[in-house]
């Protein structure tokens, strides 16, 4: 779950050897890279990599018809490719571009809503991880698999939220498959908890609706509670120990944004909500938001914020990612600066991540929080 795995980047020794053998890998990685190049520049992408955008996405369709034809060579370019496309369409959302193709000529127009793009990358991605876990290792090394599993599982885990309640069965199911083949680590359980708390809260505000919560759901939060707050980090690794503590601190101010069944709307935080808080945000002002850690804060402090009633938390949470914007050009913690504004515009008092759903349909937004 981190960038590196030990002293190694897996984005650098795992990608490239593959991009120099392969041209849709290739087509992906320019495409990603030269996005990223221009957002961090502040300067419009170039026509080049829009090219090597359309072409890796032309690659796919190709690829994915040769799969379906039983030619199970290109599955390996095709998974690797979708990784790279559902990232690089987190960063796209806010590139509006027209130019016309070297190919044919034809206009082509970037959406805004890049981020609905990106889902379909993963929804390709969970079909495609499957198939290729059957491969043999000569076809897929033990070091690529661990990083493509891992990298498919920190983003559906991540995207949960956003996608609602029609992913949840596919979601559990491929948590449930993909965490144990990963090396063991604290913080792959901790993650593999994250869209059981989404799947909770959603299930216990649909019951709440119909006038009571079962009592198999409070039981259910009891547990997940106990897991969640009995959790210890692997002290042996640093920066999975951070953010640990971070998504830990995240999951407990989650599960308490839940109402007690008998509980009415409050107009402040109740006393654990208080707690947590006190807890995170000095936590979060002490960490440089050159850490390495700070790349995976997008989804903690979207959660944080989606609860955060006082001006002054608000404050905090909302100039951290300012922050990490300028200083990583991540469109996607640009998305969540402005999914909380409009969340705090609209509420005075105590919300809760359920909310981002909403808000994203009412607004037609598609925010993905890594």
């Amino acid at each position: 779950m981190a960038i590196f795995q030990g002293s190694k980047n897996p984005f650098i020794s795992e990608l490239v050897p593959m991009a120099l053998s392969n041209d849709s890998i290739l087509d992906s990685l320019l495409a990603y890279s030269g996005i990223h190049y221009a957002d961090h520049a502040g300067v419009p992408a170039d026509e080049t990599t829009w090219i090597h955008y359309g072409q890796a996405v032309q690659a796919q369709k190709f690829g994915l018809t040769w799969l379906a034809q039983g030619k199970d060579h290109v599955l390996v370019p095709l998974l690797v490719t979708a990784v790279l496309l559902c990232i690089t369409e987190v960063g796209v959302s806010h590139l509006r571009v027209s130019m016309r193709t070297l190919a044919d000529n034809i206009p082509v127009t970037f959406r805004e809503n890049s981020g609905r793009l990106a889902l379909y990358h993963l929804r390709a991605l969970s079909a495609l991880i499957q198939k290729a876990l059957r491969l043999p290792e000569t076809r897929l090394p033990k070091d690529t698999r661990a990083f493509l599993i891992e990298r498919y599982m920190y983003t559906m885990t991540l995207a949960h939220i956003t996608m609602g309640s029609e992913s949840d069965e596919w979601v559990l199911n491929d948590s449930n498959v993909l965490y144990p083949m990963l090396q063991s680590s604290p913080i792959h359980a901790l993650f593999k908890l994250i869209p059981k708390v989404s799947v909770l809260s959603r299930q216990w505000a649909a019951e709440s609706q119909m006038g009571s919560v079962s009592d198999s759901l409070l039981r259910e939060k009891e547990e997940l509670y106990t897991l969640v707050s009995s959790w210890e980090p692997d002290s042996r690794e640093i920066n999975y120990t951070l953010c640990g503590i971070v998504y830990q601190q995240a999951l407990l101010v989650y599960l308490a944004s839940i109402p007690e069944a008998d509980q009415e709307a409050l107009p402040r935080y109740p006393d654990t909500v208080q707690e947590l808080f006190d807890t995170f945000l000095p936590f979060l002002m002490s960490t440089p938001p050159e850490s390495p850690i700070s790349t995976m804060l997008c989804w903690p402090l979207a959660i944080f914020g989606s609860c955060a009633v006082e001006g002054e938390h608000r404050r905090v949470i909302h100039e951290r990612l300012q922050l990490l914007s300028q200083i990583y050009s991540a469109q996607s913690v640009r998305d969540t600066m402005i999914l909380l504004e409009k969340m705090w515009a609209e509420n005075s008092g105590p919300s809760s991540p359920l909310s981002f759903e909403r808000i994203m349909k009412k607004e037609g937004m598609t925010v993905l929080f890594f």
